[in-house]
């Protein structure tokens, strides 16, 4: 499973849709950064910090790095809905599920105006 997960990612960063958005001139933290905004989540200071340090170098050559971080970032987003669907003791009506999913800034950009 764990290579599974591994190669979906890494293949998921080389779609030339993603490689036209995340581009090798940003730099890792610009990477993250932009990762992070896409994804609407504001990261903590340690989230942040541990998706950028994937990169050993200044770039983002590194396709590796790049699956890496794209992982730590996705994770961060499905931690953030479980968390609100936790709050409410999985009461997806309660926690507004719908409604934060429609008016998220993910689902706004792809599909809103």
């Amino acid at each position: 499973m764990e290579n599974n997960k591994q190669a979906f990612a890494s293949e998921f960063g080389q779609r030339s849709r993603f490689t036209t958005a995340f581009p090798t001139t940003l730099t890792p933290a610009q990477f993250v950064d932009k990762l992070f905004a896409n994804a609407g989540v504001t990261p903590s200071p340690t989230d942040r910090n541990a998706a950028i340090s994937e990169f050993g170098a200044t770039n983002t050559a590194d396709t590796a790095a790049k699956a890496r971080a794209l992982r730590r970032v996705a994770y961060s987003g499905y931690d953030f809905w479980l968390t609100k669907l936790n709050q409410f003791n999985g009461n997806f009506v309660s926690a507004e599920m719908v409604k934060a999913f429609i008016t998220s800034s993910e689902y706004r950009q792809r599909f809103g105006p």
